[in-house]
């Protein structure tokens, strides 16, 4: 299976997926982040519309080295054909991101010139 994405306007590599909870399911671009060790983080906007069951309370280093706890929601991702169960951190950013949780076992390519393609496999 593959999952193909591109650059955005800003050079930030971006994929879709489906996310799933108890009241359906949603597709949201994510943007891929290899420095956040967490599988997903959602906005909290697609927590509410999907549902989904507050599931831990972690304390979180973030980029520039504060901490801040961060609620964690139980959430379905439909990922390379597979349906797997997953701990999404909640963000008030308005971005969805992958993190390295979801990534690992998998090879991440980015072509930084044209296309400006991004692959996971």
């Amino acid at each position: 299976m593959l999952l193909s994405g591109n650059l955005d306007a800003r050079g930030h590599p971006r994929v879709e997926l489906t996310v799933r909870g108890p009241f359906g399911w949603s597709r949201v671009s994510a943007v891929v982040d290899t420095g956040f060790t967490g599988a997903l983080s959602l906005p909290m906007t697609t927590i509410h519309r999907l549902g989904l069951r507050n599931h831990n309370i972690r304390p979180s280093i973030l980029a520039d080295g504060s901490i801040r706890t961060v609620y964690t929601y139980l959430v379905d991702v439909d990922w390379l054909g597979n349906t797997l169960p997953c701990e999404a951190f909640a963000t008030e950013a308005a971005d969805a991101t992958i993190g390295a949780g979801l990534l690992r076992g998998r090879k991440l390519f980015i072509d930084y010139g044209e296309p400006q393609l991004v692959e996971i496999t």
